[in-house]
């Protein structure tokens, strides 16, 4: 590999002699630069990071391997090597692994140490099942690698973008609550004095001036068009299945496919169905009231004991009386209608009260159990407005038999 060297220590000293300001190459990444009086050798490399419509990003970047006076040319190429060899595993940067060394031996606390030790012990503490709890944990054990090991105080802008740019376009969905969460933690460790400084996984006025929108939105689940609900419908009451009766159930009533795939027959009091709160998002009880077509449904089932699901497994032996699954009553949505989802009908419904109807929107989000943030509209909308939302789910039931 000698070949591929440019410099000697002659001509090492010879430029030095010059103190001529500029960058002189010698291979493999290694440059003897000269600048503003002082010589060093710096290490150049590129970082891969994402991609854009051009194809892949690379970022360029330098690390000192220190002065002339104290470093040799052979103990320069030396060192660069060692980085050169940490970049082509691809595991880590060789720029920030250095710098959370020497962090570490300032025996400043880890990104990764502060994670397992505290964070996650403390601020998971309110997140609602141990699912949720795990996959953040897992996120950034997963993605945050290049941070894991470096000191608090040591984490600039340019370290999150090492997380973040490998996947970007590939997992916008991830990425995003990769930057949220890492965010977060960084915001604790400086509440509790570990570091100081602005976020530098803050979004505004920070990263979104690199990424743009490129992160993707939500996808919102795929849903019938209103208009072609009542054809919908004509096609599932031809059916005749458990799971068929249960998403009719589920239309009719806005409801979330798990608040009736939970459904037991003692949550039934005339035309009202009063779902406990483990059952549902908000972890608040919420009262259904039931249209003469919703309970035409419950009618043409067997009536069980208070504690008996309704909707239940009838024809599987091996799952018969179990709860039926999501995929079952997707599976029945499919057969009908390509692409759709069973929790796309809740938008059929939220889009035929705003197009079609006079009842005010606060209404419709009361029926669908969703939380009414505009604090004057909640103070307006007092109680659960059960008795006005009875002609509205009647209106309903109607539009889809029409």
């Amino acid at each position: 590999m000698r070949e591929m060297f440019r410099l000697n220590a002659r001509a090492v000293a010879a430029l030095c002699k010059t103190n001529q300001p500029g960058r002189y190459a010698d291979g493999a990444g290694l440059y003897l630069q000269i600048k503003n009086g002082g010589q060093s050798w710096v290490f150049r490399y590129r970082r891969r990071t994402g991609t854009n419509s051009q194809g892949k990003r690379h970022a360029l970047r330098e690390m000192g391997l220190g002065p002339v006076g104290s470093v040799s040319l052979s103990e320069a190429r030396q060192k660069a090597a060692a980085a050169f060899a940490k970049l082509t595993t691809g595991a880590t940067d060789p720029l920030a692994e250095r710098e959370a060394r020497r962090h570490k031996a300032d025996g400043e606390k880890t990104f990764g140490v502060f994670v397992e030790k505290e964070f996650l012990q403390s601020a998971t503490n309110s997140f609602k099942n141990d699912k949720h709890k795990a996959q953040w944990g897992a996120t950034l054990r997963t993605y945050a690698k290049p941070i894991w090991s470096m000191a608090l105080p040591a984490i600039q802008p340019v370290h999150i973008r090492l997380c973040l740019d490998p996947i970007w376009a590939e997992k916008p969905e991830t990425a995003r609550r990769l930057r949220g969460r890492i965010e977060r933690v960084l915001s604790a460790a400086k509440v509790l004095g570990y570091r100081d400084g602005e976020n530098p996984a803050r979004w505004r006025d920070n990263l979104k001036e690199v990424y743009g929108t490129q992160v993707q939105s939500k996808k919102h689940h795929a849903a019938v068009p209103y208009a072609d609900m009542p054809a919908f419908m004509r096609d599932l009451r031809k059916l005749n299945s458990a799971s068929a009766s249960a998403l009719e159930f589920t239309i009719l009533t806005a409801a979330r496919t798990g608040e009736v795939r939970g459904a037991r027959w003692g949550e039934i009091n005339g035309n009202v169905w009063t779902i406990p709160p483990d059952r549902m998002k908000a972890k608040r009880q919420h009262r259904v009231v039931l249209s003469d077509a919703a309970l035409a449904v419950l009618a043409k089932l067997k009536r069980g004991k208070p504690d008996d699901l309704i909707f239940e497994v009838a024809r599987d032996r091996r799952t018969r009386g179990q709860p039926l699954s999501d995929q079952a009553m997707l599976q029945c949505v499919r057969g009908i209608r390509e692409g759709a989802t069973t929790h796309g009908f809740r938008s059929s419904f939220k889009d035929w009260c705003r197009e079609k109807t006079n009842y005010p929107d606060w209404l419709s989000e009361i029926a669908m159990a969703h939380t009414i943030r505009d604090k004057t509209v909640a103070a307006y909308a007092r109680g659960d407005a059960l008795e006005a939302r009875g002609p509205l789910m009647t209106d309903w039931a109607a539009f889809l038999s029409g």
